[in-house]
């Protein structure tokens, strides 16, 4: 697969809601169906934003007794039965901004998220799609609250995968599966890398681009950071390349960030906090307070996952040794 289609698959898995960007005609739907019928995600259910109402999407208003209920829209019945699938909004740059406001709910990273009063089973993915508005019918802007809400990936299939896809038909996908245990194995690694970052440039933790068109795509958040700790987290645990990490990372804070975020943990260089466990004697003083930040925060998380006396004990000879060190 190529790099965008792995970080889809990643998304999906790690149930955090995404929108591919592409031209028009580039074979969106098509991919989306192929690859949650190779994930077992099935109902594949469509709702078109561009044409449906707001209560097509928040619930149809029926009075029940002395109260009033909102009510899903038939089209989405199927997860409801099946209490998994996918729900995919097409057309987002198209849509009127009272149907992206009632998505709201629909799009919101984590669950429960909801369409009406009802609450969409936890295994329901949400998927999206959406043209530039500069080639959309009628094209906007998304707006803030529902850019940060979600993963932007770009959808690029190279012309050697259509030639091959035409001549030779399409083969059925089968992308790597996530192991069990991924986000407690990996949660503390992702965290710390991120927190790290954060602390160094605390004034990245919350950046809201000033511009229309930048605030509709990924941008920096508490809610944006917290996406990713979640997708670097499954990224390492399938150990993935940089580039599907890149198209993630991207896709949750923006690019120039992201890049900012690479080339920090690039440089981080930290020790092999293992061997550290093993040996404190070995403990040498990183040349930078984030460093030591890092190398702490790491044994520390090192030695929870995997608490034993003797390595709780070798936990406190390196924070001692690295005090000596004049840490």
């Amino acid at each position: 697969m190529n790099p965008s289609a792995q970080a889809v698959n990643i998304c999906l898995q790690a149930n955090l809601p995404f929108v591919l960007w592409s031209d028009p005609g580039k074979g969106k739907d098509g991919f989306l169906k192929a690859i949650v019928t190779a994930l077992d995600l099935l109902p594949y259910c469509t709702l078109s934003l561009n044409d449906s109402d707001p209560a097509d999407i928040g619930g149809l208003c029926i009075l029940s007794g002395e109260w009033v209920r909102r009510v899903p829209v038939g089209i989405v019945r199927e997860l409801f039965e099946a209490k998994k699938g996918t729900l995919y909004l097409e057309e987002l740059t198209t849509s009127p901004l009272s149907c992206m406001a009632a998505a709201l709910k629909i799009t919101h990273p984590e669950p429960p998220r909801r369409i009406g009063d009802q609450v969409l089973p936890e295994e329901v993915r949400i998927a999206a799609s959406a043209n530039d508005p500069g080639v959309a019918a009628s094209g906007r802007d998304l707006p803030a609250p529902s850019a940060n809400r979600v993963v932007h990936i770009p959808w690029e299939p190279t012309p050697d995968e259509w030639i091959s896809g035409t001549l030779q038909g399409w083969p059925a996908m089968h992308p790597p599966q996530l192991p069990e245990q991924w986000w407690e194995n990996f949660r503390m690694p992702a965290a710390l890398e991120t927190v790290g970052f954060v602390k160094c440039q605390p004034h990245k933790l919350h950046a809201m681009p000033q511009s229309e068109d930048q605030r509709g795509r990924a941008w920096p958040s508490q809610r944006s950071w917290t996406m990713w700790i979640r997708l670097s987290a499954a990224a390492k645990a399938l150990g993935v390349g940089p580039d599907v990490s890149m198209i993630l990372l991207a896709g949750c804070i923006g690019s120039g960030v992201a890049l900012e975020f690479a080339t920090w943990a690039r440089d981080l260089d930290l020790p092999d906090i293992e061997e550290w466990i093993k040996d404190p004697k070995k403990v040498k003083l990183p040349k930078r307070a984030d460093q030591v930040f890092a190398a702490v925060s790491g044994v520390f998380a090192a030695i929870a996952a995997n608490l034993t006396e003797p390595r709780w004990l070798a936990g406190w000879q390196i924070v001692l040794r690295l005090h000596e060190l004049g840490a």
